[in-house]
């Protein structure tokens, strides 16, 4: 038994020194490039890229979107964002239209959102980004749970993006596999924001 442990452990400990990984965990698609970008008026952008020579597809449906965002204050405190997905009956039916196909060089705007005043004595800033959200007043920390109003200061932010599906019920409800679906993994670039 001793034996068969220490095989184990050897296993393990060459595996992470050779760099072994999973096939599935880690895995980044090199051709896919998703990137945040500010605008004007505290604005931000998630947009997905596709650097490939060939067509991918991925869902399309922000209900099954695998997305989160970071804001990261100088002192290296997260505010977690409250998400309404999880609060709602979401029933998973992806169909093949809720695919959507993204050409070489072509690329799309996943979600938007702006920073803006939520009018307070304090001058708390409130957040959207798709289904994310920072605006609630009522925490005893700001940003200490989901969904808490963000003080002024300077803030880092970053967005990882998954798309775990290549399936979808056909016109007879069958479940099929959608062709040429790009499943992995990206993380944007961090967007420095300055909210006044």
């Amino acid at each position: 038994m001793i034996k068969n442990i220490l095989s184990v452990l050897l296993i393990l400990l060459l595996g992470v020194s050779l760099g072994y990984t999973s096939p599935i965990q880690g895995k980044e698609d090199k051709g896919m490039i998703l990137q945040l970008i500010g605008f004007e008026h505290y604005g931000v952008r998630m947009m997905l890229k596709n650097t490939t020579s060939a067509p991918v597809k991925f869902v399309n449906d922000p209900s099954f979107y695998v997305a989160d965002m970071q804001i990261i204050d100088t002192q290296g405190h997260r505010f977690l964002p409250f998400d309404i997905r999880s609060i709602k009956d979401a029933a998973f039916n992806l169909t093949i239209a809720s695919y959507k196909e993204l050409k070489p060089g072509e690329e799309m705007v996943l979600w938007e959102g702006k920073f803006y005043p939520l009018g307070v004595k304090d001058h708390l800033y409130g957040f959207h980004c798709g289904p994310l959200s920072w605006e609630w007043l009522n925490n005893p920390a700001l940003g200490a749970s989901p969904g808490g109003a963000l003080p002024p200061g300077a803030y880092k932010l970053k967005m990882t993006f998954e798309n775990r599906f290549n399936t979808a019920h056909d016109k007879t409800g069958a479940i099929v596999t959608v062709p040429g679906v790009w499943v992995g993994e990206k993380s944007s670039n961090e967007l420095d924001i300055d909210l006044k």
